[in-house]
């Protein structure tokens, strides 16, 4: 069993794959990075439907991408993951041990015979020189496994496995190394979970995934509205300025999001002393119709488009035509081809 993979080295490998398995896509994406250059191999994306049989669709998804490597590195997300930012005592690795069993019972929500943890040292606490940061994610088993399985039934062999949030920390700074210094927010919006990192010089102080994504706009659009499913997501994916009802039922709805962001961003400035200077946004939803502005207006903060792609060339076998409209969707899988398993 694969654990779940915490290192926040700077090591990147030669060549690798990352399969992202969201709610409503499959991402895959193969990179290569060689003599200080990075390119992208193979791209692809596949929609997935509650009816499908997923491992299928994962095989399908790589044949028509043209990869036949058979390991992948993988990501989970959602209520069943957690991670925490604890400041202990310097103690040697054994004593560190026990007390991330003491660490468990207080500060994850799980019983400790239900998960697999792993956890990093980040480094000494800044104002003291008895302490060190500690950064600790905890996942259910049937989670991790069910995961695993999906894969192995695909094929494939699971190498590296982390969280949505540590991938898409890897693309920002690997397309973005001058804001290493910079209090930087990073929100991925997917279809059912959205995921928020708090950072600063590639060390994750936050991490929370939130049960929301462009599924539960969908929902709401349709009950305000009474329409059909269909009719709903085609509404929500083509909004203009003129759809002032539909836009009015969008904002109520970010409003938990909202609060989750808030709640967030001051328990970093009061951690740290230190204010969020920028966020930059990803995932699919993060292509709704004013939720850039929505967001700058209520955070007052600068809001930014993630580029997955940024610092990246591309070989002849991706069409550059697609690139544009793929660029929301890939952060987590390029932050997991990043990482070497």
């Amino acid at each position: 069993m694969k654990k779940i993979n915490l290192s926040f080295s700077k090591k990147k490998s030669q060549r690798n794959i990352g399969l992202d398995i969201g709610n409503y896509n499959l991402k895959v994406a193969e990179i290569e990075i060689k003599d200080g250059s990075a390119q992208i191999l193979n791209l692809g994306m596949k929609e997935i439907r509650q009816t499908d049989n997923i491992s299928a669709a994962i095989k399908e998804l790589l044949k028509e991408s043209g990869i036949s490597t058979r390991e992948v590195n993988i990501a989970i997300a959602g209520e069943n993951v957690v991670a925490r930012y604890l400041s202990l005592p310097k103690m040697d690795d054994d004593e560190l041990k026990k007390a991330m069993s003491f660490a468990l019972e207080d500060h994850i929500p799980f019983k400790s015979e239900e998960i697999y943890m792993d956890y990093s040292i980040l480094g000494d606490e800044p104002n003291s020189k008895n302490k060190i940061r500690v950064f600790l994610v905890a996942s259910k088993k049937e989670l991790l496994e069910n995961r695993i399985q999906l894969v192995q039934e695909a094929g494939l062999k699971p190498g590296l496995i982390t969280m949505d949030a540590l991938a898409v920390k890897n693309t920002f700074y690997f397309n973005y190394p001058e804001k290493e210094k910079t209090n930087v927010a990073l929100l991925n919006v997917g279809d059912k979970i959205t995921n928020l990192l708090i950072t600063k010089e590639k060390l994750p102080f936050f991490v929370r995934d939130t049960r929301f994504g462009g599924d539960a706009i969908t929902n709401l659009i349709q009950t305000k509205l009474e329409l059909s499913r269909e009719k709903a997501q085609e509404l929500k994916h083509h909004l203009t300025q003129a759809n002032k009802d539909i836009s009015e039922v969008i904002k109520s709805s970010l409003a938990n999001l909202l609060n989750e962001i808030f709640v967030s961003l001051d328990f970093y400035e009061n951690l740290t002393e230190q204010r969020i200077e920028e966020v930059y946004i990803c995932g699919g939803t993060s292509q709704l119709l004013g939720l850039k502005e929505f967001l700058r207006g209520y955070l007052d903060l600068e809001i930014f488009n993630l580029d997955p792609f940024k610092n990246f060339s591309f070989s002849s076998k991706v069409p550059q035509e697609t690139t544009a409209q793929l660029l929301p969707y890939f952060a987590v899988a390029i932050g997991l081809a990043l990482e070497e398993p």
